[in-house]
């Protein structure tokens, strides 16, 4: 019997070559997309799912009240994680991980090679015995027992050692807190699953530095720069645990809590949900988001019922052409389960043909698609057979929903009134029809609403003024000691050179997040009454090279001491200062049981020195000495760039500097802050054309069936002397209101969406009434166009075939 239905299947689909096509492309497309995103989705969802117990180990970490504000950090104090292990039965192992303060890359050395490399993280021993990593050189157990051990990526052994085995080698690192050698004492494989810690090398804690400053660190209030990892019995029970820590906070940081004037919390996260679900701020890298990740199955969703849709209208539109097949199959006995199963038979076909398309088409577009997203991902994929089960899932219900109501439809025909031609077409099937075509374009209209409202607020933001001069600014670091010490050489001497016009050292120049920050408060007040202020430190030059504004007081001197400060206006507001009563001023901060005392000196503007999702927060500024900034600001007078990076370059190369001359632009790394908006923005860009194609090829499909089924009406409207424009109007009418009815109910959906992406943004540009005018004239000039091939072909047909056809 399926033999037989599967013959009947591909007869018809012979037999109508042209709709089976665009029922096949369609299908396909759609397959393409929704295979990717699928693909992408269960990439994301498999982050840390490889560590052996997973569903044991939890982060620690932190929220902060203070004044009614809760800051939820990733992070915690450095005392915390040994003492939860000491304290609590239930933890069979902590560990801590710890990302450097400002530092952003590490120089490394082999005898072989010298390069710049980041993710670098100083770590307990314990860290292999919580975390499963597949070792291709050493022990992991015992890789960090010793000091001055470090374990490298088998990506980086190559690198620094070429096919020459790297256990027990020697390896140089230097970095902003100094040189140190480490002893390689593993290698582990990096695409062995993958982890939300995504290093690159870990280094024992016990290696001086920075592991003496975490290991001998007492503070429990603040210093929350620490990742902190548990890993639980398997007969405890995570909520009973974390029930016991506020009182585990409260006893041993209790008076350091009280004296900052703020309230902390910790909790449990489990790891397994980091990647995807974690909310916090200071994450140890980069993360996805779950809200994209069901945005992205919904627009997978969407533009694969926009190609089942159109299967389901082609196919019962052509129901007249298989009217009279369907009544004699009765008549002859067949039955309407039967005639179900044939119908749902051509479908799964079909269905069939276009995933047998769709996985070459998508190792093909998997580059293109790939620098869509900006995620590396892999057609091996393929290989897994969760995927296969997702495919197979994902055929059956596409064959299921896109067959399914023309297989209702089509054999619920009743033989008698069909074989009397009684039965053509049914107001019902109509109306599904018209009904589905809105659905597919309140969709793609509303994918290109919202790809024109981010296209407005991401220009805007790029183009709003900042507070300080962006422009023609050069980024350089000063990644070591020995290049910090050449830092007021370098400056003077590039200051020699036409090309520049000033130039300042800084800590954290614009887009680079402020990790230092504390409670301040004025004189008559305590630490219950502090305002938060983030510190940045730089040199005198800092406000005039960058074109920030000085509106009260003095800037910043080289005779400065480190408590004379610039503070911005949002700093004065938030303390209640008068903006001509604030130079001389005092505040007073304390921490560890010591009043530290800070005079304004001066006040600048206001500027935006973080990303247009964040308000202004309270900034301060003191000098600091050259060898202690890690960046330079080089302002050029000229656009030929190229020019003055080789000058900032020579400069550099004269001076000796140990380490390798790096540079960037201020612009790009303040861009860089809307990455994932950028991401975002071309990824419906690219699905909203996806949805507009398929689904003008379903009006294409519909159209020429409409001039098909009116090809005498035409005729004969011809020879009554109808014009071409007329008949085109009288064949595009019903379609072009179907097109518009979608626009009205798609224009306000739109506008409440991009509502909601827009409240993450303190500073944003709704769109405006010509975002949604462009977007209704733009799909329906395409729509227009699709009917047209069509409708034109069959207005300027000669009537005299149409008439004599009959």
């Amino acid at each position: 019997m399926f033999k037989n239905y599967l013959n009947i299947a591909i007869r018809n689909f012979w037999k109508n070559k042209t709709f089976s096509l665009l029922n096949i492309l369609g299908l396909t497309a759609g397959t393409v997309c929704s295979l990717y995103i699928l693909f992408f989705i269960k990439d994301q969802w498999s982050f840390d799912k490889h560590h052996l117990g997973v569903d044991q180990i939890y982060r620690v970490t932190t929220d902060i009240l203070k004044e009614g504000k809760i800051d939820r950090l990733a992070t915690i104090s450095p005392p915390i994680a040994p003492a939860m292990k000491k304290e609590f039965p239930e933890i069979e192992a902590a560990v801590r991980v710890i990302n450097p303060p400002d530092v952003d890359m590490h120089l490394i050395k082999s005898a072989q090679t010298t390069f710049y490399i980041d993710k670098g993280y100083y770590t307990d021993s314990t860290f292999f015995r919580i975390f499963t990593y597949r070792f291709t050189e050493g022990i992991s157990a015992t890789a960090l027992d010793q000091p001055y051990t470090m374990v490298i990526s088998s990506g980086i052994a190559k690198r620094l050692f070429g096919n020459t085995q790297a256990l027990n080698q020697r390896i140089t690192l230097t970095n902003r807190l100094g040189t140190n050698d480490f002893l390689v004492t593993g290698v582990f494989d990096e695409n062995f699953g993958k982890s939300h810690i995504s290093p690159n090398f870990f280094m024992s804690i016990n290696s001086g530095g920075m592991g003496d400053y975490v290991r001998t660190n007492n503070q429990w209030a603040g210093q929350n720069f620490i990742f902190a990892y548990v890993k639980l019995n398997p007969q405890s029970n995570p909520s009973d645990l974390e029930k016991k820590l506020p009182a585990f906070i409260e006893r041993y940081g209790g008076k350091q809590l009280k004296e900052l004037g703020f309230h902390k919390t910790l909790h449990l996260q489990p790891v397994k949900d980091i990647y995807v679900y974690s909310d916090l701020k200071n994450e140890i890298s980069k993360k996805t988001n779950a809200s994209f990740l069901y945005l992205l199955l919904i627009i997978g969703g969407f533009i694969q019922l926009i190609a089942c849709i159109n299967f389901m209208n082609l196919s019962t539109a052509k129901s007249s052409k298989r009217a009279r097949e369907i009544g004699v199959r009765k008549s002859i006995g067949a039955t309407r389960s039967g005639m179900l199963a044939q119908f749902m038979t051509e479908s799964m076909l079909m269905t069939g043909i276009a995933f047998g398309l769709a996985l070459p088409m998508l190792y093909i577009l998997m580059p293109a698609l790939n620098s869509i997203t900006q995620y590396p991902l892999s057609f091996g994929m393929v290989s897994q057979g969760n995927i296969w089960i997702s495919m197979a899932v994902l055929l059956a219900i596409t064959g299921l929903l896109s067959g399914s109501y023309p297989a209702i439809y089509l054999s619920s025909f009743k033989a008698v009134e069909v074989l009397k031609g009684k039965l053509i077409h049914r107001f019902s099937s109509i109306r599904l029809r018209s009904a589905l075509v809105v659905i597919q374009f309140v969709i793609a209209v509303g994918l290109i609403i919202c790809v024109s409202g981010m296209k407005q607020q991401l220009q805007f933001v790029q183009s709003m003024e900042l507070g300080f001069d962006k422009e023609q600014k050069l980024i350089i670091p000063f990644r070591s000691i020995d290049a910090r010490s050449k830092l007021t050489v370098y400056k003077n001497e590039v200051l020699k050179i036409p090309l520049f016009k000033a130039a300042s050292g800084i800590v954290y120049y614009p887009g680079k997040r402020v990790l230092q920050d504390f409670g301040v408060y004025k004189q008559g007040g305590d630490m219950n009454s502090s305002q938060q202020m983030l510190m940045n430190r730089t040199d005198e030059d800092y406000f005039n090279t960058m074109g920030i504004p000085l509106i009260a007081g003095r800037a910043l001197q080289s005779s400065d001491t480190s408590d004379q400060v610039v503070v911005n206006e949002t700093a004065l507001k938030s303390l209640g200062i008068g903006l001509n009563e604030a130079p001389g001023i005092k505040l007073f901060s304390d921490r560890d049981g010591n009043r530290e005392e800070y005079q304004i000196i001066g006040v600048i503007k206001d500027f935006n020195f973080t990303s247009l999702r964040e308000e202004i927060k309270p900034l301060m500024f003191s000098y600091a000495a050259p060898e202690r900034l890690i960046n330079l600001v080089l302002s050029t007078k000229t656009s030929n760039y190229s020019e003055a990076v080789a000058e900032a370059g020579n400069v550099w190369q004269q001076l000796n500097i140990a380490e390798p001359f790096e540079y960037s632009f201020l612009d790009e790394n303040l861009q860089k802050q809307y990455e994932s908006d950028q991401t975002l923005l071309g990824i419906i860009n690219g699905f909203a054309a996806l949805a507009i194609f398929i689904s003008c090829m379903g009006l294409f499909g519909l159209s020429a069936y409409a001039a098909e089924q009116r090809f005498k009406e035409i005729g004969i409207r011809k020879v009554l002397g109808a014009s071409v424009f007329g008949l085109i109007k009288l064949l595009s009418k019903d379609f072009i209101a179907l097109i518009l009815i979608a626009c009205l109910i798609a224009v306000p959906l739109s506008w409440m969406i991009m509502g909601k992406w827009l409240e993450d943004f303190a500073y944003r540009m709704p769109a405006g009434k010509l975002v949604y005018l462009l977007a209704v004239f733009v799909t329906l000039g395409i729509g227009i166009i699709a009917i047209s091939v069509q409708t034109l072909k069959a207005a300027l047909s000669n009537p005299v075939n149409s008439i004599r056809s009959e």
